[in-house]
């Protein structure tokens, strides 16, 4: 995320809108920092709706983010702003 679409290679953390699309079933995702995965959700989703939530995500030390989803879903992440 760090160095790409406007978001400065120094930033510390990012301000995206997290989207779920085509899902294969009810589940949720999380954005963190990569690394330990929390045991929260960012967005929680159904099958045949397109979800979307902004969250605030802690950049790792490469600059990236990891997302987990519980199942098969495609993932969209617009950055919109960064600290």
């Amino acid at each position: 995320v760090a160095g790409r679409a406007g978001v400065p290679a120094d930033a510390s953390a990012v301000m995206a809108n997290l989207t779920i699309a085509g899902a294969s079933a009810d589940g949720y995702a999380t954005a963190y920092e990569c690394g330990t995965r929390p045991p929260t959700s960012s967005v929680n989703y159904q099958v045949g709706r397109n979800v979307a939530n902004e969250v605030m995500v802690k950049l790792s030390r490469s600059g990236s983010i990891c997302v987990f989803v519980s199942g098969t879903a495609n993932v969209i992440v617009d950055a919109v702003g960064f600290v």
